[in-house]
C-alpha cells in the first residue's frame, strides 16, 4: 500500500510517500527511510525510489521517502538548501517514522544516495538505526559543488548565488558544508553498513566510497556494480541493488559481497 504523507518542518511542509506491506494482525514491519541526493527528489532518475519501495513492500519491508525542503514537491526554495538544514529535516523524518502505525521502531534502516549519503551517515551516528545503506556517498561533495559553481552563472539580483542548470545554489551552502565533518561524524555509527558503488561513476570515485566504508566499525557489505554510473541507470543494476538492499534489511550483518 502506498500513501501520500506530509510533515511540517520549520521551512514549511515536506511531502512524501510511505509504503506498507499488507498489515496482518499485530504486524510490525521493518522500515527503510530513503534520503535523495543533491538536486534529487523522492522519485529520482528512472523512478528508482518508487520501484525500490515497491520491491521492498513485496518482501514485507515498509519504506518512507520525502523530498527535502526546496526539492521536488516540498515547500521551500532550493537556494536556501544546506547540508545542516537537510540533516535537521532528516532528524524530524526519523522521529516521525518511529511513530508510524505497523512499524517496528527498533528496525528502522537508513538509505542515502550521494549527498543524501552524508545526511544518512550523520543521522545514523545520532539515532543508531538498525542499519545504514550508502549509495555512492559523496565524500567529495566540496569538489563536486565547487565545479558546479565554476560552471554556473552568477545572478545579478542575488549576490553570491549561482544558476547551476536551472537551480539557484545559495551563498550559504559551501560555508555550511565546510563547517561540518560528515565522514568524522558518520564514522561514529557502530551498526551494520552496506555501501554500493558503480565502477564507472563519474561523480563519486570508487576510492571515496571505499574510504567511507573503511571508517565504519560495522562495515558489513561493499558492493561494486561493474559498469554502473552514479544513478545506476539500467534494469539490471536496479534489480541487483533492490535485491541487495532487501537482503541487508532482512539480515544486516556481514555477508559475502
Amino acid at each position: 500500500m502506498q500513501e501520500s504523507i506530509e510533515l511540517a518542518v520549520p521551512r514549511g511542509i515536506l511531502r512524501g510517500m510511505v509504503h506498507r506491506p499488507p498489515a496482518g494482525e499485530g504486524a510490525h514491519h521493518p522500515l527503510l527511510i530513503v534520503f535523495h541526493g543533491f538536486t534529487g527528489t523522492k522519485v529520482d532518475n528512472h523512478f528508482i525510489y518508487p520501484k525500490l519501495c515497491r520491491s521492498l513492500e513485496a518482501r514485507g519491508i515498509a519504506s518512507l521517502r520525502f523530498d527535502f525542503s526546496g526539492s521536488g514537491e516540498s515547500d521551500g526554495d532550493f537556494r536556501d538548501m544546506t547540508l545542516s538544514g537537510e540533516l535537521d529535516e532528516a532528524r524530524r523524518i526519523f522521529d516521525f517514522a518511529q511513530g508510524l502505525a505497523g512499524i517496528d521502531p527498533r528496525s528502522i534502516f537508513l538509505l542515502g544516495h550521494s549527498m543524501g549519503g552524508l545526511v544518512a551517515g550523520m543521522l545514523a551516528a545520532e539515532k543508531a538505526p538498525a542499519g545504514l545503506v550508502l549509495l555512492a556517498p559523496a565524500g567529495n561533495i566540496d569538489a563536486i559543488i565547487s565545479e558546479r559553481l565554476r560552471a554556473g552563472r552568477p545572478l545579478e539580483d542575488a549576490p553570491g548565488c549561482r544558476d547551476i542548470g536551472g537551480l539557484v545554489l545559495g551563498r550559504e551552502f559551501l560555508p555550511d558544508l565546510r563547517g561540518m565533518n560528515p565522514l568524522g561524524l558518520s564514522a561514529r555509527y557502530a551498526g551494520p553498513v552496506m555501501v554500493v558503488q558503480g565502477s564507472a561513476d563519474p561523480v563519486v570515485p570508487e576510492e571515496v566510497s571505499r574510504l567511507w566504508y573503511s571508517r565504519f566499525p560495522g562495515a558489513a557489505r561493499y558492493i561494486v556494480l561493474e559498469g554502473a554510473g552514479h544513478n545506476y541507470d539500467s534494469i539490471a543494476f536496479e534489480e541487483r541493488i533492490f535485491r541487495e538492499i532487501g537482503d541487508f534489511v532482512v539480515a544486516p550483518r556481514r555477508s559475502p559481497a
